[in-house]
C-alpha cells in the first residue's frame, strides 16, 4: 500500500514544481494553493517513508548498509540542511564536536535518526532560543546529546515516547512514527536512545553508538 502511495505522490509533487516554475505567471492565490499541495504532498511523502521503515522494522527486514563513516562530518551536514529552520526561529545552534569520529555505519539510516531528533528539537525549540549539540567519544563509544530548551515531557509521557504512534503532544506534519522508528534504528546500530527531561527545563536526546567494529560481534 505504501508503495502504491508514494507513486501518485511523488507525481503531483513533480507537476506542482513545475507549474510553479515555468513562466506562466499565476495569481498570489494560485500560488498560495500550489505551494499548500507541495508542502502537504512534501509532508505525505514523508509519511509513507516512515510507513515502510515501521513495516521493515515490524517484518525484521531492516537491513543497515555500513560503510566506514565520520559522524562529526554527517552532523555537520545535518545542521547545515537545517539552517534555514533554526533561522526561521531565531534559533542559536551551539556544536561541540571531536576532530572527528569514524565508525561503521548505515549513513542513510544515521541521517535520518540526525534529521528526525534535530526537527523535533527545532520544532519545540522557544523563538529566539539556544539549541546544543554536543558530542563526545570515549575508545569505543560516541554519545552525541541533542539539548533544547522546550516545554519538556513529564515523566507520564517519557516512558512511552517511544513507542509506535504514540504522540505526547499532538502536532502538525506529527505521526508519532519518528522517535519509534529513530530508536529501532540506533538499536539496529547496537547502539542506544535515552531521553531525559523536566517539564519546563527542555529535553536532552543522547545517542549511544558503538565506534570500535569488534564491538558490534
Amino acid at each position: 500500500m505504501s508503495h502504491e502511495l508514494r507513486t501518485p505522490l511523488t507525481s503531483i509533487k513533480g507537476w506542482t514544481e513545475t507549474i510553479r516554475g515555468g513562466d506562466e505567471k499565476v495569481s498570489a492565490e494560485t500560488e498560495l494553493g500550489l505551494s499548500i499541495i507541495h508542502s502537504e504532498t512534501e509532508r505525505m511523502i514523508g509519511l509513507v517513508e516512515q510507513l515502510l521503515d515501521y513495516t521493515k522494522i515490524e517484518e525484521s527486514r531492516l537491513v543497515l548498509y555500513r560503510q566506514e563513516l565520520d559522524l562529526v562530518s554527517l552532523l555537520r551536514k545535518v545542521t547545515i540542511q537545517l539552517k534555514q529552520s533554526l533561522e526561521d526561529k531565531q534559533i542559536t545552534l551551539i556544536e561541540r564536536y571531536p576532530q572527528k569520529s569514524i565508525g561503521l555505519f548505515d549513513e542513510n539510516r544515521l541521517k535520518q535518526v540526525f534529521l528526525n531528533l534535530l526537527d523535533n528539537a527545532i520544532r519545540f525549540s522557544p523563538e529566539g532560543g539556544t539549541l546544543t549539540v554536543r558530542f563526545v567519544q570515549s575508545e569505543r563509544v560516541a554519545f552525541i546529546s541533542i539539548i533544547d530548551e522546550g516545554p519538556g515531557i513529564s515523566r507520564e509521557h517519557l516512558q512511552r515516547i517511544t513507542e509506535m504512534f504514540y504522540q505526547a503532544q499532538v502536532t502538525k506534519g506529527s505521526s508519532g512514527l519518528g522517535l519509534a522508528i529513530a530508536k529501532e534504528l540506533i538499536e539496529a546500530h547496537e547502539g542506544k536512545l535515552v531521553i531525559e527531561s523536566e517539564v519546563g527545563h527542555g529535553t536532552t536526546v543522547t545517542i549511544l553508538l558503538p565506534l570500535d567494529p569488534s564491538e558490534l560481534h
